[in-house]
């Protein structure tokens, strides 16, 4: 098995590489035993923990070429699509790889998937792409499973599979929150999905998805908050958001142990941190963040806010 305590993500390493010859080297033990079946099981986040270069490619030049991806607010099969470029295991290679070293051998791929609204077949940059695919679990089910959860409460507004960027997620969620306080209804907001985020060349900053995301709710709903009569989660399924160091933001009276009265410094402190992408280390002093802890997949995220009229 190839999990993230044995390799890299989302930069591949050396640990990286070492998994990507491993790979190659069960294939053929495959053939030797004379296998007849292979069942995968493949998670989303899986795309760096295995790698197999291109000749004429050097690790460097790899991680430049990822890094700029990175920063650009792609979809995940926009992504995909052009990791696939850059390594020989994506879109179908290990499939392609594994019908020479193992010929004749019947594979099943059983997946967790981070791709949604797109298709399983893609996760993990497709390594399998062509076997047939089973889906155990995807941002659907997630969505799903949090609305179970609040069945004695009314649910003002369910949504799962959303892209996008951040900042057109926490403009719809501010005219959904404002709405509901204008009109005094109770109830939870579940959206679910995977926001993008555009970073600067040169930002050095700390935060991710969630965090930027749930910046933008607190500035705006700050008192709201302070006062109980609005609470906020944002998370990361896979219990890593970007490079915040936590797992989630929790906008919470209860959550915060510095929270005060909103006063124009911490505004404008709020602003610039949303301007540089560097939320994580206000969200951290103000006790908002919960710490960072692996998952073991990832479902992509979900952003639950509960409304409360007094």
């Amino acid at each position: 098995m190839i999990s993230p305590e044995t390799s890299d993500h989302p930069l591949p390493g050396k640990r990286s590489y070492q998994a990507g010859i491993s790979l190659l080297g069960f294939f053929g033990r495959l053939r030797r035993e004379k296998a007849r079946e292979l069942i995968v099981f493949l998670s989303g986040g899986a795309s760096s923990l295995a790698w197999l270069r291109p000749k004429g490619i050097s690790e460097r030049e790899l991680r430049v070429r990822l890094t700029k991806l990175y920063r650009r607010p792609m979809t995940i099969r926009q992504l995909n699509r052009e990791r696939s470029r850059l390594c020989l295991l994506k879109a179908g290679g290990a499939l392609r790889l594994l019908k020479i070293l193992a010929p004749g051998l019947r594979v099943k791929v059983v997946v967790l998937s981070d791709v949604s609204p797109y298709g399983v077949e893609i996760v993990g940059s497709g390594p399998f792409l062509g076997a047939r695919h089973i889906l155990l679990a995807d941002n659907r089910t997630l969505a799903q499973a949090a609305r179970r959860r609040f069945k004695e409460e009314k649910i003002l507004d369910f949504r799962h599979s959303q892209m996008g960027s951040e900042k057109k997620w926490a403009l719809a969620l501010e005219k959904k929150i404002a709405r509901a306080l204008r009109s005094r209804q109770e109830g939870v907001l579940i959206w679910a999905g995977e926001p993008q985020v555009e970073l600067p060349k040169k930002t050095r900053g700390h935060g991710g998805r969630q965090t930027q995301l749930a910046a933008r709710l607190a500035l705006r709903f700050w008192d709201e908050i302070r006062s109980g009569r609005v609470e906020i989660l944002c998370g990361s399924s896979d219990g890593r958001d970007g490079t915040s160091e936590s797992a989630a933001t929790h906008l919470s009276r209860h959550s915060g142990h510095r929270i005060k009265k909103m006063n124009p410094s911490l505004q404008r402190q709020l602003k610039k941190a949303i301007e540089c992408f560097d939320t994580a280390p206000l969200l951290r002093r103000n006790g908002f963040l919960i710490p960072a802890y692996s998952t073991g997949t990832n479902l992509q995220d979900l952003v639950l806010i509960r409304v409360m009229a007094s």
